[in-house]
């Protein structure tokens, strides 16, 4: 399983017809008041059909799914989109632009897990702290693994993920973010999944999903 929905304004749109390529980032605020800016892409006959279609500061929802990038020598993840349809609904303007009222970002994924999820406690001040739990999953479609960063905040997750270790199945739900950081005085780009379900885990694992022997010892900090 892995499957990325999300919908929003258009922005910085990109057609790129030599190679086949249409990008947009979609702008939304969520329900829960969140704002979701998600870049997708588009490829082939899909991008042909969408030439004239996708145009900035119009509403669209994707359907899509995570894929593998590589970018110079890191492997990443990016939403690459198999569908993009026109959507109505409210719009509203802040500072950064349009964005679409009440957007949707769900991803559901199922994997295996590439190591032990790490449980920390982060004291946000003297009076206020939670529990945050980190994981990376491998994530199998046809011959292709995307490697996903996933956090979870909450002693829920802790709970429910871990106790696991590498090489257990989970499945996910959760929303698409990229986070951005500053190391060595240069800005990284992280994509990783905000888990807010735990939908199933187990020790099993099927056929496409590699086994913990398949998978890396160490996967380094900034993978994605």
């Amino acid at each position: 399983m892995n499957q990325v929905i999300v919908s929003g304004v258009a922005a910085k749109v990109e057609h790129k017809a030599d190679l086949g390529i249409l990008e947009a980032t979609l702008v939304a605020r969520l329900s829960n008041g969140g704002f979701s800016r998600v870049r997708i892409k588009t490829l082939g006959k899909l991008t042909q059909a969408l030439k004239d279609v996708v145009q900035e500061g119009q509403a669209y929802l994707a359907l899509g799914t995570l894929a593998p990038r590589k970018r110079g020598e890191q492997e990443t993840v990016e939403v690459l989109a198999y569908n993009v349809l026109p959507v109505d609904g409210e719009k509203a303007s802040n500072e950064r632009g349009t964005y679409l009222v009440n957007g949707v970002n769900e991803v559901l994924i199922s994997g295996v897990l590439a190591k032990d999820p790490e449980v920390k406690a982060i004291q946000f001040n003297q009076e206020e702290g939670d529990v945050l739990t980190t994981a990376r999953v491998a994530v199998s479609q046809k011959d292709k693994t995307a490697w996903v960063n996933v956090r979870a905040w909450g002693e829920e997750f802790s709970e429910a993920l871990g106790n696991r270790k590498k090489g257990d199945r989970v499945v996910l739900r959760g929303r698409f973010r990229v986070h951005r950081y500053e190391k060595d005085g240069q800005a990284h780009y992280l994509p990783q999944v905000i888990v807010t379900e735990v939908l199933g885990t187990s020790g099993s694992r099927t056929k496409s999903e590699p086994q913990a022997g398949d998978l890396p010892e160490e996967l380094p900090d900034d993978l994605f």
